[in-house]
């Protein structure tokens, strides 16, 4: 019975070891994948233009704050970032069941965007193979 009990944790150590393996692959994917994304937006400024053509667009945008806990902190209004994306851009972000690399080829950002497509699908399949580990071993008693 104690031999079983070894055999039994053993396996299970061995599986967790795995398991923090496949964790750490699917973070550095997420990593990789938010740097790419950096490359693909830019920061417009007040008045909504911004300095250089990237995929997205973020705009700090003031909306009121409509309850009185909010009201506590002494500020009315919220600062909320605002994405545009450009028409040829399918990301995550935009509920696209698979991320497609931009077909506009004369676009300055085509290149990285084509690198933002190819770490969503590694982040993908990362994700996928982390959360699907534990279906997958055998149910022990």
């Amino acid at each position: 019975m104690f031999a079983t009990i070894v055999q039994k944790w053993n396996a299970f150590k061995a599986d967790w070891k795995e398991y923090q393996r496949l964790r750490r692959v699917a973070g550095r994917a997420w990593h990789k994948l938010d740097r790419l994304r950096g490359k693909i937006t830019v920061f417009c400024d007040k008045n909504g233009e911004a300095r250089e053509r990237r995929c997205i667009k973020t705009k700090l945008v003031d909306v009121p704050k409509l309850n009185r806990l909010d009201d506590m902190t002494g500020s009315s209004v919220a600062i909320v970032p605002y994405n545009v994306y450009c028409p040829f851009f399918k990301g995550r972000d935009l509920l696209d069941e698979e991320v497609v690399e931009c077909g506009q080829a004369d676009c300055p950002c085509h290149a990285a965007n084509c690198e933002y497509a190819n770490a969503a699908k590694e982040y993908e399949t990362a994700s996928a193979r982390r959360r699907a580990f534990w279906g997958s071993k055998p149910k022990t008693k």
